[in-house]
């Protein structure tokens, strides 16, 4: 087939990967397997009733539908037209139920799964008014209006939609004498209007409600006339649905604050970033516009997308979208190919590179191809106002099938590549991984291949040395002396066995466990313990305080979070002379080169035996289980943290004692502690007055010497008869607006049922919770699904950054996601998640086939006792990048790391 513009006019290659070139498919469409994506060009439906019809103006796609508004058909009564996402083919047009002349119904679109929100700011004499339809049958919803309209409000100019709420810009809403603009926030279900923005600082003629954009709880208002930066520059004014409050103010950055540069004419986001044009900036050429990333969290901005070839008045920024790592920007003024034929641009989020200029297959003059502009997943949009197929400048758009872009991820590993250090062997299955705060990865890894053993061999390796290069840490069958000098007198002929990772999150280090085989080697000596390649303590040593006898097996292990990284021990020691069943057990710490620094067992204290687990985030201290005789009585369960001083340890919980605001209410069993930034945490199961299966446990924290959180507590001050029936996981986080902690839990109570029963919830202690994720939860994407099972969970306690992997709702193609959040973010609705990576979505790598994306797993590491932030391996680090496994369709499995 003949190559046509798009693929002629390429730009350049971002490094490692690239957009799919474009092909314009007339008779002969692509197969799914072919190179380029198809193109599909549609057309408005029956004769065009104007030259000038502007079918394209707006368009809106998601794996269902298509949907392109046409506002000045028939003298401006206006129409909206749905395409089959799956065939092309036209499935009907739309109106208004009261349509008439001059309501410019299309103007804005905005899809929301089988249901299309359309503006009309033309109607009732420039009133305006919005739409909702029902795609599948074409049945009108709800013809949507403000309590309070006037003639050129301009009601529906932009319109934004998800599952609970539609957001309608009015720019043209003139309250005092001034004209500055309103946008109004509807509930999308019954319709009712829940509350009016309107700008605290206008100054006249703002256009505030210009554009609009919706994600979550988030809504992000434009006024592309504001004149704080400069007479006309613009602003962006972001909010809570919850709220009429402003949270902050988006202006044009440095040079973007030319007069007149309409800075926030066009928006889009995802709920961490907010995309905002500015048509007419001059930031990057005189007058051509530009496009601006911003963080919503922080207000800081992220990236300005500059294709590098802009020319005066392309009108670069006018319309604009995000999905996943792509951000598409429309450019309808662009001359490459003829005066005002248009382009529209790609560029990764992520890294803020330019993949691609998009020039329509059969482009003309004055075609204004990129008026227009959409993406969903792998599906793009593009609108060309002034397309002359049907009849002169009556529009036409373009549908981009199988679109395959840029991970937001580096890979670090995949399966079937050679294992670094093992010749002859491949790796064959992934296992664990972890992340540390410099964003090295570390994995364990099956072995495949002549050189594997038989595909017995098993190992570690990590990138800590060279990021993006993998280093063996060690492998089966791999002498000692091969993985560092500190082996050398002493372990000739040793060899590895197997190796695990037990600790990987500090930086420049991790921990690792070993069993050893060769000459010497016997049942009371085989294992060993690794700080990084270093040997640090092995079985047989004598070490600790168990009077001359050896260490015969390790329990748990944990590394200190702060500059030493101390690596924490729980041990057995042989029993024999002083050495038995009551004192045979205690905690060692040791440092990065093998050095003593602490131990502490069983027996002194009034301590009886130790549970074999431990908590250490802190150099500073160490917390562990185990039984405690107060006062000389019977044992109970207890709770202990040792401060590096050397002090007696502290019981801070154990049966019994009594907890502050609950009378009568003692614990009864630890089931697991954890420490953060001096504070101990326990998991415990109460007895007492009024304890039964139903409240019988809770998080106990020293710092309040009470519980946080507790079986029976509503997590939900909307629906209080909704509480805790279990408590699945639980992690501190650093104190942040009196955050402390993060807490995966199920639900019971009315309206509670197998879809809805698990939630991610940021505890604030004294009855004070937030949800961040929830079964059932609306999504933020064009489909609008809902969160189904919450597969995975963890959490940085550091930062309160977590990553979570859930199952969503429809499509089998793209039923799961990752999502990433910030529990100590400064507002509220920033730290709830938000959707980064979607299953079902393509990518190619260069020289590479394209693919899409299958699976997503986080590796493994639920603790025994649901208690974590304990000092062993995470998969989320402080500054919110992940290690995740990604599984292609293709086969392909990849450890992949970065910031989704």
């Amino acid at each position: 087939m003949k190559k046509l513009a798009f693929s002629r006019h390429r730009t350049r290659q971002p490094l490692g990967f690239s957009v799919l070139l474009m092909t314009f498919v007339a008779a002969f469409p692509l197969s799914s397997s072919a190179l380029n994506p198809q193109v599909s060009k549609l057309h408005p439906p029956g004769n065009a009733s104007d030259d000038i019809d502007d079918f394209g103006s707006d368009v809106a796609v998601n794996e269902k539908w298509v949907i392109v508004g046409e506002p000045a058909r028939e003298s401006d009564t206006g129409a909206v037209h749905v395409y089959s996402a799956s065939n092309s083919r036209f499935v009907r047009t739309l109106v208004a139920e009261d349509r008439d002349t001059g309501h410019l119904f299309g103007t804005s679109v905005a899809l929301c799964g089988d249901r299309v929100l359309v503006g009309a700011p033309g109607d009732e004499g420039d009133r305006g008014a919005a739409y909702l339809f029902d795609l599948r049958n074409g049945k009108q919803l709800a013809k949507i209006v403000p309590t309070s309209v006037d003639a050129d409000d301009l009601f529906g100019t932009d319109v934004a939609i998800t599952a609970s709420y539609c957001l309608i810009g009015a720019p043209g809403e003139n309250v005092t004498a001034l004209v500055e603009g309103a946008a109004y926030l509807f509930d999308a279900n019954s319709f009712q209007q829940i509350r009016r923005y309107r700008p605290t600082d206008e100054t006249g003629g703002d256009r505030y409600g210009q554009s609009v954009a919706l994600c979550g709880e988030i809504l992000v208002i434009g006024a592309d006339q504001n004149a704080e930066a400069a007479s006309g520059a613009g602003a962006a004014y972001v909010y809570s649905s919850f709220t009429s409050s402003l949270i902050k103010k988006l202006l044009p950055p440095g040079g973007g604050a030319a007069i007149n540069s309409r800075f926030g004419c066009s928006l889009a986001t995802d709920g961490k970033y907010v995309l905002v044009g500015a048509t007419d900036s001059s930031r990057f050429t005189a007058n051509a516009g530009a496009a601006f990333l911003f963080d919503l969290a922080t207000g800081n901005l992220v990236h300005e997308l500059d294709p590098g070839d802009l020319g005066g008045a392309d009108d670069y920024g006018l319309k604009v979208d995000l999905s996943g790592n792509l951000a598409l920007i429309g450019r309808s003024q662009d001359s490459e190919l003829g005066g005002n034929a248009g382009s529209a641009c790609l560029f990764a989020v992520g890294s803020g590179d330019f993949l691609e200029k998009i020039l329509a297959p059969d482009s003309t003059t004055s075609q204004t191809f990129g008026y227009g502009v959409s993406l969903c997943g792998n599906l793009m949009v593009i609108g060309a106002l002034r397309d002359g197929d049907v009849k002169t400048n009556a529009g036409a758009a373009y549908f981009y099938h199988q679109l395959a872009g840029v991970p937001p991820l580096d890979t670090v590993a995949k399966e079937r590549d050679f294992a670094p250090g093992a010749p002859g062997a491949d790796f064959r299955r992934f296992a664990d991984m972890g992340i540390n705060d410099d964003g090295d990865a570390a994995l364990s890894a099956a072995l495949s291949g002549p050189g594997s053993g038989g595909n017995r061999d098993t190992g570690l390796w990590s990138d800590m040395d060279s990021p993006g290069s993998n280093r063996l840490w060690a492998k089966s069958r791999q002498t000692l002396e091969s993985i560092s000098p500190a082996f050398m007198a002493g372990w000739e002929g040793i060899v590895v066995q197997s190796a695990s990772l037990q600790a990987f999150q500090r930086p420049a280090n991790g921990l690792s466990r070993v069993k050893l085989r060769g000459p010497g080697v016997n049942p009371t000596n085989r294992e060993l313990i690794l700080s990084r390649y270093t040997p640090i303590v092995r079985t047989g040593d004598v070490i600790g305080p168990f009077a001359g006898q050896p260490i015969q097996r390790f329990f748990e292990v944990s590394q200190s979070g702060d500059a030493n990284q101390y690596a924490t021990i729980v041990v057995q020691a042989k029993r024999g002379g002083s050495i038995n069943a009551t004192n045979d057990t205690g905690i060692l710490r040791i440092d990065n080169f093998g050095g003593f620094v602490q131990s502490y067992s069983e027996g002194f204290f009034d301590q009886g035996q130790f549970f074999g687990r431990c908590a250490a985030s802190s150099d500073d201290f160490m917390t562990w289980g185990g039984y405690y005789f107060p006062g000389g009585s019977g044992p109970v369960q207890g709770a202990m943290t040792r401060s590096i001083s050397g002090s007696p340890p502290d019981i801070f919980v154990h049966g019994g004692m009594a907890i502050n605001g609950l009378s009568g209410v003692f614990p009864r069993a630890v089931l697991g502690e954890t420490e953060l930034d001096g504070d101990s945490y326990a998991r415990t199961v109460l007895n007492g007055d009024g304890i039964n299966g139903a409240n019988n446990e809770g998080i106990y924290l020293t710092r309040v010497d009470s519980l946080i959180l507790r079986k029976g507590e509503s997590p939900t001050p909307q629906n209080p008869s909704q509480v805790i029936s279990r408590i699945l996981q639980f992690w501190p986080v650093s104190e942040f607006d009196f955050a402390k902690g993060i807490a995966l839990v199920k639900l019971r109570g009315p309206g509670v049922n197998g879809r809805n029963d698990c939630a991610l919830v940021r505890v604030r202690g004294l009855g004070f919770f937030e949800l961040l994720l929830r079964e059932g939860d609306n999504v933020c994407d064009w489909d609008c699904p809902r969160v189904g099972t919450i597969q995975r969970v963890d959490v940085d306690p550091a930062t309160g950054r977590y990553v979570v992997v859930a199952s969503l709702t429809g499509s089998p193609r793209r039923n799961q996601g990752l999502f990433t959040g910030h529990a100590n973010a400064s507002e509220s609705q920033f730290r709830a998640a938000s959707l980064r990576i979607r299953k079902g979505i393509a990518f190619q790598a260069v020289g590479g086939e394209t693919t899409t994306l299958r699976s997503i797993v986080l590796a493994p590491f639920p603790t025994r006792t649901g208690v974590g932030g304990t000092g062993k391996t995470q998969v989320i680090n402080e500054s919110g990048e992940v290690v995740v496994c990604l599984q292609f369709d293709n086969r392909a499995k990849e450890i992949m790391v970065g910031t989704p």
